[in-house]
């Protein structure tokens, strides 16, 4: 039995997982993927537990919570920066980060609840700004799940996909990047 998923998430609902895996180093993804996909039922991802809500029964496969930590800076030349951000990295620990180095494009997202990983899948925005608006690049991680019946199994290890830009560059000083 793994872990309760109450314990990781703000509302404090969930039972027990089959699996809990924690996500700390991007190095170390396809060794968890394997881990995780050892199981019949998909892998779940969880970041910080503010979008989830648990069933008293549980899930009934491996929970991955993303974990990877960090925050690094580029400078791309005039006063053009790109940030770079892991996933498991709050959302508001990246925003406090962006506006103390006088960076901005996403200082209207701080106070929302979440990872930095989670902000491009649900395109988080508030008060007219949108994660969407600032960011250039992801790298997204995968794992190879069971074909379905009939059916030819394509596996990804992992990918990097450029992010629509459209931002110019007198409205964005900062970019993320994020495995998701």
């Amino acid at each position: 039995m793994g872990e309760l998923l109450a314990d990781h998430a703000t509302l404090r609902l969930g039972g027990f997982t089959d699996r809990f895996l924690t996500h700390t180093d991007h190095s170390a993804w396809p060794g968890l993927a394997h881990a995780a996909s050892s199981i019949d039922t998909a892998p779940f991802v969880l970041g910080g537990g503010s979008n989830t809500l648990g069933t008293g029964t549980g899930y009934a496969g491996a929970v991955i919570r993303m974990a990877t930590r960090g925050i690094s800076v580029r400078p791309l030349g005039g006063d053009l920066m790109e940030v770079t951000a892991q996933a498991g990295e709050p959302l508001d620990a990246l925003v406090a980060f962006t506006t103390a180095e006088g960076l901005s494009g996403i200082e209207y997202l701080g106070g929302i609840p979440g990872t930095t990983g989670a902000a491009p899948v649900q395109d988080t925005g508030a008060y007219g700004q949108q994660i969407s608006d600032t960011l250039t690049r992801l790298t997204v991680c995968d794992w190879p799940l069971p074909a379905p019946a009939n059916s030819t199994a394509v596996n990804a290890a992992s990918a990097t996909a450029p992010a629509p830009s459209r931002p110019s560059p007198d409205d964005s000083r900062s970019s993320t990047s994020a495995c998701v």
